[in-house]
């Protein structure tokens, strides 16, 4: 079983690697646009591991700000294929400063610590009244 999942995460490596290579060369390149390695290293391809057994190969394209997710079947009638399983745009997510998070949230922990600082800067101005009362006295 091991040998397996290592056939598979080396063939998945291999497919991204080759599909990262041929994107560069895909495409009729003229002009100005001769070569922009902006442009040619826009997908990023990363084998994950989506369950107990199961593995894939996530698509991030960085200028289309979309990722899509593939399944490598191991089992059954569709066996050594790959399965779209899940794509979407993370354009406006990258907006979203707090979403399905628990407690405390960002905005809960920014008010704790400026109330931590609120009190440390109270502490101190007190101190300082109260050593200038002191100085006074004497």
């Amino acid at each position: 079983m091991d040998k397996l999942k290592f056939k598979i995460a080396a063939g998945l490596i291999c497919m991204a690697a080759g599909f990262l290579f041929f994107a560069g060369f895909s495409q009729e390149h003229t002009g100005e646009d001769a070569f922009d390695v902006n442009k040619s290293l826009a997908i990023t391809a990363v084998p994950v591991q989506l369950g107990r057994e199961s593995y894939g190969l996530a698509m991030i394209d960085s200028e289309a700000q979309t990722l899509w997710v593939y399944e490598f079947n191991t089992r059954g009638q569709a066996f050594d294929q790959l399965r779209l399983i899940a794509a979407r745009s993370f354009e406006y997510d990258r907006k979203l400063t707090e979403w399905n998070t628990a407690a405390p949230t960002p905005t809960q922990v920014k008010k704790i610590l400026e109330t931590m600082e609120t009190q440390i800067q109270q502490k101190q101005e007190k101190k300082v009244e109260e050593l200038q009362q002191l100085l006074e006295q004497d």
